[in-house]
């Protein structure tokens, strides 16, 4: 697949794609400072108001190692008074796999 295919499979995937609207507003690869100083580039985050969903891509098999790096985000996110509603970690591989922690 190429890359414009693949990110077609993830904009148009049902459980992702009403995060790919035109009417929210989107960090993509923004770089977040955390009350320690340590500097966070989560891949997308997607806010409503007060609300962050925060999405991850990765490829190969799931690690508990992706879980603890997104919900490092959502503490920052919190941080900064935003409500996390969704965390995902988006799978590419053979096909796009969407897991919500």
């Amino acid at each position: 697949n190429s890359l414009k295919e693949v990110l077609l499979q993830i904009v148009r995937h049902p459980e992702l794609e009403e995060f790919f609207h035109s009417d929210t507003i989107v960090w993509n690869e923004r770089d977040i400072i955390t009350q320690i100083g340590l500097i966070l580039r989560p891949d997308r985050i997607v806010l409503q108001e007060q609300e962050a969903t925060i999405i991850d891509y990765k490829t190969g098999i799931r690690s508990s190692a992706h879980h603890a790096q997104v919900n490092d985000y959502a503490v920052a996110m919190e941080a900064m008074n935003y409500s996390v509603k969704n965390k995902i970690i988006v799978y590419i591989n053979d096909t796009i796999t969407p897991e919500f922690i």
